[in-house]
């Protein structure tokens, strides 16, 4: 069904805002409109712990119409009704005496109870989800209903479903429209990059954020290293540890080992099974109890191939090149021990397919 007009134009505020500068909430756009059917306040949510989208769009209103009681808010999320950063949105809505409240999407915060606040106050509360504004907080919806970061795995293969040669070489398997995307999109979307202590060694990159020459950010890097190989003194050298000066390096070995390597590198210890396998959903908690929220996987087939296999994972962002290997030796874009049969491979959802000049780029959601 198509979205509403109003909601449409609510939806247009939220996705304009950039997630990372209202994370860990979500996006949120708010109109206001008032009884002959005209839009009289607009609002979003821009900022973190500052004024929520309802906010804006009454105090907007309120500059033309200082009675709303006959008007509606359509907002993208139920509005908050408990104390946070900020007051609840329900309390404004009321305190207004608004007459309906149209809803794109529940709140999955089991501290929200914004419809049954509203319906008790006697304001009529019409509940229209959509799709696309799901789509728009998939990040938000996955912290919530699972206290861990969204997981989005980025791969680059040739079209026999190769990662590197067999000596482990891989640049450049993507072109550079393809890496573009991924610095200027991928990386600038994510709180971190997670990658191993084994990619980092094998291929030093930098992990920031090359819009071109001349703009370099830096970026969160989160890192597996169990044997806690990079705090040794032989790789001090190594392009991470190069150029931060704000980002922090967060490094995951199986003990809680005292090193200084830099200001802004924390050592932490992480769980590990009997056979030496890491305890995904302890690690996951962790991250996101530390505060990342959207987390992107930039490491070998192994990791991706455990994150794949446990399903740890939310999205698959694959970029296809336009090359052969023809070498069974060369490195796959997934590594697993497990022998599994065709009735076992997991099912993904599409949902986009991309060229970058001569690359295709494929995205996938897990059921």
């Amino acid at each position: 069904m198509e979205m509403n007009h109003y909601m449409r134009a609510a939806y247009e505020l939220a996705k304009a805002v950039n997630p990372v500068d209202v994370r860990p909430n979500p996006v949120v756009g708010a109109i206001v409109v008032c009884e002959n059917g005209k839009i009289i306040g607009k609002g979003a949510h821009l900022r973190y712990g500052q004024e929520h989208a309802e906010v804006h769009a009454i105090n907007d209103a309120l500059k033309s119409k200082p009675d709303l009681s006959g008007c509606c808010i359509y907002v993208t999320l139920e509005p908050c009704s408990h104390y946070g950063k900020t007051p609840p949105c329900t309390e404004l809505i009321i305190q207004h005496n608004i007459k309906k409240v149209v809803i794109g999407s529940r709140d999955p915060n089991p501290k929200v109870s914004g419809v049954s606040v509203l319906q008790r106050a006697g304001i009529e509360v019409v509940i229209d989800e959509d799709s696309s504004i799901i789509e728009l907080n998939k990040v938000f919806f996955i912290n919530q209903n699972f206290q861990r970061p969204f997981v989005l795995i980025k791969m680059a293969m040739t079209i026999d479903g190769k990662i590197a040669d067999r000596n482990g070489t891989s640049k450049w398997i993507s072109g550079e429209a393809s890496r573009a995307y991924v610095h200027r999109i991928l990386r600038s979307e994510t709180d971190a990059i997670l990658s191993t202590a084994h990619t980092i060694i094998k291929d030093n990159p930098f992990f920031n954020l090359r819009y071109s020459k001349d703009e370099i950010f830096e970026k969160n890097l989160i890192v597996l290293d169990r044997n806690h190989q990079l705090i040794k003194n032989k790789f001090s050298d190594l392009n991470i540890f190069k150029y931060r000066s704000y980002s922090r390096i967060d490094i995951y070995g199986d003990s809680d080992q005292k090193a200084t390597v830099a200001n802004n590198v924390c050592i932490h210890s992480t769980h590990f099974d009997q056979n030496g396998n890491l305890v995904l959903d302890k690690f996951f908690t962790s991250l996101y109890e530390r505060g990342y929220n959207h987390i992107l996987v930039e490491a070998g087939s192994k990791l991706a191939g455990t994150l794949m296999k446990n399903n740890f994972f939310d999205e698959l962002c694959i970029f296809i090149a336009p090359m052969v290997m023809a070498d069974e030796n060369a490195v796959p874009i997934f590594h697993s021990d497990h022998i599994g049969l065709l009735e076992e491979a997991k099912r993904l959802q599409m949902v986009s397919i991309s060229q970058l000049d001569h690359d295709c780029m494929l995205r996938y959601r897990r059921y």
